[in-house]
């Protein structure tokens, strides 16, 4: 009669053993590849891969910007997740992002990607600069590891980008700057109709202030500030020089109300 126990260790030396051949079977061809001429022209390419500076990746990325503020519909992201498209309302949210203390830079009010769109925007870069490496999927390294290209494109990519975001392309997108692209977004209109609004609005307001209001300025008129500290007096005083003047108007505060002077 067969121990159990001694056939669950027959069984369990069975699978270490063909795990064993398994793990030879696999050293064994990671060592064939990587003496091959494949590898080895792969190997000399990735010695002298040539990455995107900052500055041209600063370039395709205002490039991408613009773009998508003209010509896109335009997405913010929701504070409980997800996103949503910009309304009338967005001049206004936008400068409560970028208010004061909030150190937040307008360009990233928007939903536009992320990361990931940076790193697939200079990919195409990469390839043009590294013709050797364009459709190499993996290769073994001088370590003996096996090296997934895609993996390690992105991830100095997204580096790459990170740095020209935070150094460049943040820094070019003022508000202004992005006020200017969106009006003439088609999706948009709004934006133009507020820009006429506020050109409108300042071309009637005169170089001097005080020629604003030329009917109040051509009437003579006399006004007395009545200032003191709180309980001092001063509504009473108003109120009582009110009614002794042939011709005067108060304007009490709203904490007053009517019954306090029955004969205003």
């Amino acid at each position: 009669m067969n121990n159990p126990e001694s056939t669950e260790k027959k069984k369990k030396r069975k699978r270490r053993h063909r795990s064993g051949r398994s793990n030879n079977a696999r050293k064994a061809r990671r060592r064939n590849y990587f003496e091959s001429d494949e590898n080895k022209k792969i190997l000399e390419a990735v010695d002298q891969v040539v990455w995107p500076t900052r500055k041209e990746a600063a370039h395709v990325g205002i490039t991408l910007y613009e773009n998508r503020l003209k010509n896109e519909r335009l997405y913010v992201q929701r504070r409980r997740g997800g996103k949503k498209e910009i309304t009338s309302r967005f001049e206004f949210e936008l400068g409560r992002w970028t208010g004061e203390g909030a150190n937040r830079p307008p360009l990233a009010y928007f939903y536009l990607g992320g990361l990931n769109l940076g790193s697939r925007a200079l990919r195409g870069l990469f390839f043009q600069k590294n013709p050797d490496l364009s459709g190499v999927d993996k290769y073994v390294s001088r370590k003996g590891h096996w090296v997934d290209v895609n993996n390690w494109v992105s991830e100095k990519l997204i580096r790459i980008w990170e740095d020209a975001l935070e150094r460049s392309i943040y820094p070019y997108f003022t508000t202004d700057r992005i006020l200017s692209c969106v009006e003439e977004n088609p999706f948009y209109p709004f934006t133009r109709d507020h820009k006429l609004a506020r050109q409108a609005m300042l071309e009637r307001i005169p170089d001097r202030i005080a020629d604003l209001y030329p009917m109040a300025r051509s009437m003579r008129r006399h006004f007395i500030l009545h200032i003191g500290p709180t309980n001092s007096g001063k509504t009473h005083d108003a109120v009582v020089a009110c009614e002794a003047a042939p011709g005067a108007s108060t304007w009490p505060p709203c904490a007053c109300w009517p019954w306090k002077w029955p004969n205003a």
